[in-house]
């Protein structure tokens, strides 16, 4: 399951219809602080738990009858099939009803989306398999606040019969649940990961003395419960999760990770273990820890699609690049999500030709496709591209470590990494510095 397309209109910041298109495995979505990323994953998440929440109403419509679980049909849009919730059900959610309606023009909430299920997908889940191939286009859902309370969602549905409705319901729980998990255990077919790292209404059970703790123990608990559970999906996974960890080689130490359960402390350890030594997970670097969690969170959420709010954090550049590759490698393994979305401010996370490049605008936020090579200009908000052939574009990030384009790593000879000298020019009117290898370096000393 993927999306093919995301619109969203409405929500919070978002005044005008912000799009997705073309989306592909792992897709990056870049802008400044306080453009709106958040809220655009956000929209994604409110959007996959309405699809789930309406596919547990029945058909009961009528054109005046306005009760908690009736559908009515307005004479004024009788394309649309309308359910009333109360504002506690979304703040159940973590979305409070002040909160997702723009402040200065609460206007509806409007979603637009295409997702994309293959034949072998729907084969699995035991449902018709004539009726749900392909792309589900499922037009327009919206949600618009009740002057007299509560909160109206609308399906875009014409000619609402009992047939007609019932196919649309299990359309909609098929993509709000991740049927095409081979487990019994009921997950969601889209999960959200925030910067806090907590999954929206997955963590609510974790003690609040652990919430310091980068790998909470009932995360470890999950991992443990993974490792040795006799249902495929979920056994699956954790190898999934010790092949990822595990490729982190030399910056472990060529160790191999392992959970156990302590019967005396009622606890789960996790370890990188080096020959006969175990380490436990809080006693590595908090880079390793913080990809550890990370990658947990990911992949015990059981979901088709996951959305990540900056995974940079706390990772230097070359760390960042490790995941990158092992987030790409978990969407073509056929074993984790299919499909993951995030936000960053940084160039390390692009898989693919393109980005989506976040801008603000006198109407709101906008997002259009930009090519990959501007990834890097883009995230530090420079305006012009350097001619490559007069001036390579480089940057340095936050610890220090210099990241150069891969013409200037060719000319200086260093295309599979080394030292880099600067050298001032003193005599430069903006002082301007020079990059030289190690090797060249000492040649102009001798």
């Amino acid at each position: 399951m993927k999306i093919e397309r995301f619109e969203v209109k409405g929500f919070k910041n978002l005044r005008q219809s912000v799009v997705l298109d073309e989306l592909a495995g792992v897709n990056v979505i870049h802008g400044e602080n306080n453009v709106g990323k958040s809220n655009l994953l956000q929209a994604m998440d409110l959007f996959f738990w309405l699809l789930g929440e309406v596919a547990k109403q029945p058909f009961a419509v009528t054109s005046s009858i306005r009760g908690t679980g009736t559908g009515w049909v307005e004479a004024t849009e009788p394309d649309w099939l309308w359910f009333p919730y109360p504002e506690r059900t979304f703040e159940g959610r973590g979305y409070p009803a002040d909160e997702i309606f723009n402040v200065l023009e609460p206007y509806p909430i409007e979603w637009n989306a295409s997702i994309r299920i293959d034949q072998d997908d729907v084969a699995r889940t035991g449902l018709e398999i004539g009726q749900f191939i392909g792309d589900l286009s499922l037009d327009k859902v919206k949600a618009s606040r009740n002057p007299g309370g509560g909160i109206h969602v609308a399906i875009w549905l014409p000619e609402p019969t009992p047939e007609r409705w019932a196919a649309k319901r299990t359309g909609f729980a098929m993509i709000a649940k991740n049927f095409l998990l081979r487990t019994t255990t009921a997950s969601n077919a889209f999960i959200l990961v925030g910067t806090h790292r907590r999954v929206a209404g997955a963590d609510a059970n974790e003690q609040q003395t652990e919430m310091r703790l980068t790998i909470p123990q009932q995360l470890l608990l999950a991992l443990y419960d993974a490792k040795e559970s006799d249902e495929p999906g979920l056994f699956q996974r954790w190898e999934l999760f010790e092949k990822c960890m595990d490729s982190l080689g030399a910056l472990i130490d060529d160790g191999h990770f392992v959970i156990t359960y302590q019967r005396n402390r009622s606890k789960a350890v996790l370890a990188n273990q080096i020959g006969r030594v175990r380490m436990p997970i809080e006693a590595l670097g908090s880079g390793i820890q913080q990809i550890a969690s990370l990658l947990a969170r990911v992949l015990l959420g059981n979901s088709a699609i996951v959305a990540i709010e900056e995974p940079e954090l706390n990772l230097r550049y070359d760390l960042q690049l490790r995941l990158r590759d092992i987030l790409k490698d978990i969407t073509e393994s056929g074993l984790g999500p299919q499909q993951i979305i995030l936000t960053s401010h940084s160039p390390a996370f692009e898989t693919g030709k393109c980005f989506y490049a976040m801008t603000r605008t006198a109407d709101g936020p906008t997002v259009t496709r930009r090519p990959v090579a501007e990834a890097a200009m883009f995230t530090q908000q420079h305006g012009v591209q350097p001619d490559e052939q007069r001036a390579a574009f480089g940057y340095v990030s936050s610890d220090g470590l210099l990241r150069l384009s891969d013409k200037t790593r060719r000319d200086l000879g260093v295309e599979h990494g080394g030292g880099v000298v600067m050298i001032k020019r003193e005599s430069h009117p903006y002082g301007a510095s020079a990059q030289l290898s190690d090797d060249f370096f000492r040649g102009v000393k001798e």
